[in-house]
């Protein structure tokens, strides 16, 4: 039985440190610890936690999608709003004792140029998206990886946690970048 509870142990401690965390870890600690001329300075860098989560094709068109969308309603709210100051100008133009020809004939053209571009707006279709053409929508494109890790900064030995969000490439070798939005999509 005790010959089992440590076999049982051994395996679990295995499991949880799978390769893929170790090369995560690995690459976000030396990310942390070079400055951006290339300098390695040890900060004697702790993983505390590590979530992982893929960024695939789908994930990446949803977003596309979702932007797309988000600023055509936008410019169509724009251009509606536009459309009716505009009309709303000519209507004030047309009321006084003696319109002016001139303003009319301006304020026709804008309406016109408003009213185009309000129905090119309309016809945009955001679902569309080329970029990926033939590409498997399961395909790993980035790892976001959620760290929250410790340094013990040089000189103060001053030990500071902080959590960020890495983007990594798919394999976990290098670190694209940071993740720095507020409203972070959610990934598989």
């Amino acid at each position: 039985m005790r010959n089992f509870i440590i076999m049982a142990t051994l395996i679990t401690t295995l499991l949880a440190c799978s390769p893929k965390e170790n090369v995560y870890e690995q690459t976000i600690a030396n990310h942390v610890q070079t400055d951006r001329h290339g300098t390695w300075t040890d900060l004697h860098f702790k993983v505390i936690s590590l979530e992982a989560a893929n960024c695939t094709v789908a994930d990446s068109i949803k977003t596309l999608v979702e932007d797309a969308t988000e600023k055509k309603e936008k410019a169509i709210a724009r251009e509606t709003k536009w459309l009716s100051d505009h009309k709303a100008g000519l209507e004030k133009n047309n009321k006084k004792r003696y319109p002016s020809q001139t303003i009319e004939n301006m304020y026709r053209g804008l309406i016109e140029k408003a009213q185009h571009r309000l129905d090119s707006l309309q016809q945009l279709n955001p679902e569309k998206v080329s970029h990926y053409e033939g590409v498997a929508p399961d395909k790993v494109l980035a790892v976001y990886v959620t760290c929250k890790y410790g340094v013990t900064l040089p000189g103060s030995n001053t030990y500071k946690e902080r959590t960020d969000t890495f983007v990594l490439t798919p394999d976990g070798k290098t670190v694209i970048g940071k993740d720095n939005r507020k409203d972070k999509p959610s990934h598989n």
